[in-house]
């Protein structure tokens, strides 16, 4: 049984076929690598398989009556399939133009969301060792298209479940799907469904491939051809289901000249390709604002890119975490469907001034921490410290946000911080602040400037981590870009900066280049002077950390 046998065409330009254009098709150059692995006999997971040798044999001969330049190749390992995609290289630039033809037949499994070709010396006992011994697949499209051809055609006939994976001691996995734009893909079986290696002396797949390929006509009216005979051929087993994102035509075999005349394509006024009210199958291509969505017609899961007949359907795109989106389409002509997708949940933030500060969401059930995920709506906020008035906000969730809320004290001037004095506790800082609004300038060629805050920052961490009173001292002695004027910036200056609509860093990296790591302020606990705040600027999250850990230090100055 296999898994997926992936297809790629990869147009660099648009053809309509007509007299000429079919002379200058025909007279091109066109070059095939085709490799077969089958015996894997060095290894305990990958079994031997049966037609892969049959196949390549069976196909490299049609392609070679098909006018292809072959390279072939059989039970190959790593080093030699490397070798021999080095010749195959040379000879797609040795040409400025033509076809270029990958086809493997073997074993191919998915790590991490990459695809690899399994060489036939394999013998590794974890998942986790293939992709140091086995050919991913990427690259080589990557560097066919490199080679500047007019066309290129992968072909990726790849075996088997994943050995290395179980689910309740059934296998599962095969090739991921891969799709780029510009692309025809053609797949032997539906997505995460078994391809049957076949009774006979090739598979169901290639039997239908190398058959349908003797038959002049476009490679969607071949794939259609190669569907239908797979189908039946495996008792509505298997599907062979196509992802296009191309325009124009490409043949395996070109109309002969009484072909064409018939068809007629003598003037170049014509093409050989059915008009829109000739056909009765168009194109349904779906693009979205987010990757990895899925595609339902009808109910039944679509593969992008492939033919619809003509009629009314119901599409609907999904992602897991999103609302799915759902249209009616009249198909009568090739179509091209933008679905929007929106997140069924938003993350809500809350940044209390005192940081301390203990926040509640009301009427609902989930008590509040930061980066809660709650459905779209208002929500009436609570937040409240002793010795400050509470405050009750309402906010929009709409979408991922973070709002700041700032408390008044109750009067008096003293909190559980202790630091220098800032404009923040003066109240003088720009009110956008507390809006969670942020400006910058740059101030110099290694200082940022706050235009909210009027205060200077450096724009880079200290280059080592260290201790809280070291880093006091680091920035007392800073001397850069002619100030020396710099200390350590507070909590509330130093929580204000990180952004906390940001990640990894959580800052504007625009401006600054600071490590995604924690930074100490200056500021102290009243009932714990060996305690200072520090600021993680991964995520915007402060802690309350001992003195003699090692962090990085920022340093800041107070524009005069």
């Amino acid at each position: 049984m296999r898994i997926f046998l992936l297809t790629i065409l990869v147009f660099s330009s648009l053809f309509s076929l007509d007299r000429a254009m079919r002379l200058k098709m025909k007279a091109e150059p066109k070059v095939a690598l085709v490799v077969g692995n089958s015996s894997y006999s060095k290894s305990n997971y990958f079994d031997k398989l049966k037609n892969p040798i049959n196949d390549v044999k069976k196909v490299a001969k049609k392609l070679r009556a098909l006018d292809f330049t072959v390279i072939e190749a059989h039970n190959i390992s790593d080093l030699e399939l490397q070798e021999k995609l080095g010749k195959f290289y040379s000879l797609l630039r040795s040409q400025k133009e033509g076809v270029g033809l990958f086809y493997f037949a073997g074993h191919g499994i998915e790590v991490n969301g990459i695809n690899y070709l399994i060489p036939n010396d394999i013998s590794v006992s974890d998942e986790k060792y293939v992709p140091y011994r086995s050919t991913p697949l990427n690259p080589i499209i990557e560097s066919m298209n490199e080679t500047g051809k007019r066309l290129n055609i992968a072909v990726i006939d790849a075996c088997r479940e994943n050995p290395y994976r179980s689910t309740r001691n059934k296998k599962r996995g095969g090739l991921a799907s891969f799709s780029a734009s510009g692309t025809f893909i053609a797949y032997s079986a539906e997505s995460g469904k078994v391809a049957h290696d076949g009774d006979g002396k090739l598979s169901p797949f290639a039997d239908a491939f190398v058959k349908n390929i003797e038959t002049p006509q476009t490679i969607e009216r071949f794939f259609k051809a190669v569907r239908k005979d797979v189908y039946q051929k495996t008792d509505g087993k298997q599907t062979p289901v196509t992802h296009n994102l191309i325009r124009g035509d490409f043949y395996f075999k070109l109309p002969s000249e009484e072909e064409l005349i018939s068809a007629g394509g003598v003037s170049g006024k014509t093409t050989f390709t059915a008009s829109n009210e000739e056909r009765d199958e168009f194109f349904l291509t779906v693009s979205s604002n987010v990757s990895g969505f899925q595609i339902r017609v009808d109910g039944n899961r679509f593969q992008n890119g492939d033919l619809l007949e003509s009629g009314n359907y119901r599409v609907e795109v999904s992602k897991s975490g999103y609302e799915t989106v759902s249209k009616n389409i009249t198909i009568s002509k090739d179509t091209k469907f933008i679905a929007k997708l929106v997140k069924s949940k938003v993350a809500l933030t809350i940044n209390p001034y005192p940081r301390d500060s203990q926040v509640y969401i009301m009427k609902i059930k989930p008590k509040y921490r930061d980066g809660i995920l709650l459905e779209r709506g208002k929500y009436k906020i609570k937040v409240k410290r002793s010795g400050y008035y509470t405050k009750l906000v309402t906010v929009d969730l709409q979408s991922d946000s973070s709002f700041d809320v700032s408390l008044d004290k109750i009067g008096g001037t003293s909190s559980g911080y202790v630091s220098q004095s800032s404009k923040a506790k003066k109240g003088e800082w720009d009110k956008r602040i507390f809006k969670g609004k942020r400006s910058y300038s740059k101030f110099s060629r290694n200082l940022v400037k706050d235009n909210y805050t009027n205060l200077v920052w450096t724009k880079k961490s200290s280059s080592n981590q260290m201790n809280w009173k070291s880093a006091k001292r680091y920035c007392q002695n800073l001397s850069i870009d002619g100030y020396s004027d710099f200390r350590l910036p507070t909590i509330e200056e130093l929580y204000y900066l990180a952004d906390r609509s940001k990640r990894d860093p959580a800052i504007d990296s625009n401006f600054f280049n600071l490590k995604s790591d924690w930074h100490w302020s200056q500021t102290i606990i009243k009932s714990n002077s060996s305690n200072s705040w520090s600021v993680y600027f991964n995520n915007g999250n402060d802690y309350l950390e001992f003195q003699t850990y090692n962090r990085f230090a920022v340093c800041v100055r107070d524009l005069k």
